[in-house]
């Protein structure tokens, strides 16, 4: 015990120690950045379970300001981002577009005497589903059921290079994009039928 209070001690002095030769923590930043951003389908229908991935991109701005008065390099982030996806999904051609809102509490520090930040974060998403349909036409959105608006939780980190920025992270949407208790499909009723969405985005752009 007394060990792992001393090797807690000793990380703790050496981080206060790297903070005190890092520079002084900006006010903020601001990073325009694109990148792949995949949306999966996880189905829970009946007692079958089926995923499917869409390809996509995303496009976004975000923009951080720091939320202490000392020089502990703690952020709020907010922004707001295009998620488009592309591709054969459940055997069609589909496009999907949703319109996001993160918002992170960040830990942004430096490396002494380089030009490298590295900002790991945790943070909510507010999504609308804009658009959704297949190679017919059809609007997902129009079938009794489906959610406009999701709401859900991301995890992630940035790596910062003087202005070139590199970011990737993981988000999983608590409400369901599709919530149905009695479905009939593929010429059967299926019970408690739920399509959550999740995904992953590695992105890239500049920060300033």
């Amino acid at each position: 015990m007394k060990r792992l209070v001393f090797l807690a001690l000793v990380a703790l002095y050496m981080s206060s120690s790297m903070m005190t030769m890092a520079d002084e923590p900006s006010k903020s930043y601001h990073r325009l950045y694109a990148g792949y951003a995949p949306t999966i389908f996880y189905t829970e229908r009946g007692n079958e379970n089926v995923s499917d991935m869409l390809n996509g991109f995303n496009v976004g701005w975000m923009s951080g300001f720091n939320v202490t008065k000392c020089r502990l390099p703690l952020y709020t982030e907010v922004g707001v981002k295009a998620n488009v996806g592309l591709g054969d999904f459940l055997s069609d051609f589909d496009k999907y577009l949703a319109i996001e809102i993160p918002v992170n509490v960040a830990y942004r520090f430096s490396i002494p005497n380089t030009k490298i930040h590295l900002s790991p974060y945790l943070g909510v998403n507010f999504k609308v589903n804009a658009l959704g349909k297949d190679e017919d036409g059809l609007n997902y959105f129009d079938i009794d059921g489906t959610k406009r608006f999701q709401f859900g939780m991301q995890v992630g980190g940035h790596f910062e290079f003087n202005h070139f920025y590199l970011g990737l992270g993981f988000c999983a949407d608590f409400l369901p994009i599709f919530e149905d208790d009695h479905l009939y499909q593929f010429g059967k009723y299926y019970y408690d039928n739920k399509v959550h969405t999740c995904g992953f985005y590695v992105n890239a752009g500049v920060v300033f």
